[in-house]
């Protein structure tokens, strides 16, 4: 995976310096949160397999952008996330998809199988 380009956060200058003390702790905060994400970026794509051609898209994707990606309609990635299938956060009547979850969707289905957790939690939705 590329490094994302330099972005100073409100707590830096152009050149990384801390310019406010009282924001140095969000800073290393921030900095920290975008190495896991990273990680996990990568942790949930072993093979490299997606994560360059998901590059040009937003962290959260809308159904549309997944639709585009995977080839799937997007009233079939909708059915997806309302079923629990695939991971998202609605908004109203709208639905966002963490690259993560994503990728986990992806991996589990050429994987051929579910993973631990998410048989899990069907297990416990189905037991009520």
């Amino acid at each position: 995976m590329t490094a994302r380009p330099f972005v100073p956060c409100q707590a830096c200058d152009a050149e990384n310096r801390i310019v406010s003390r009282s924001a140095e702790m969000a800073h290393y905060e921030r900095r920290a949160e975008a190495a896991f994400d990273d990680e996990a970026l990568c942790g949930a794509d072993p093979g490299g397999l997606f994560l360059p051609a998901l590059e040009p898209y937003p962290y959260m994707m809308t159904p549309c952008q997944i639709a585009e990606f995977t080839g799937l309609t997007s009233q079939g990635v909708r059915k997806l996330l309302a079923a629990g299938e695939m991971r998202g956060v609605k908004f109203g009547s709208k639905w966002l998809v963490p690259k993560l979850c994503l990728l986990r969707y992806l991996n589990r289905r050429e994987d051929g199988g579910e993973n631990d957790e998410d048989a899990q939690m069907r297990q416990a939705r189905g037991s009520r």
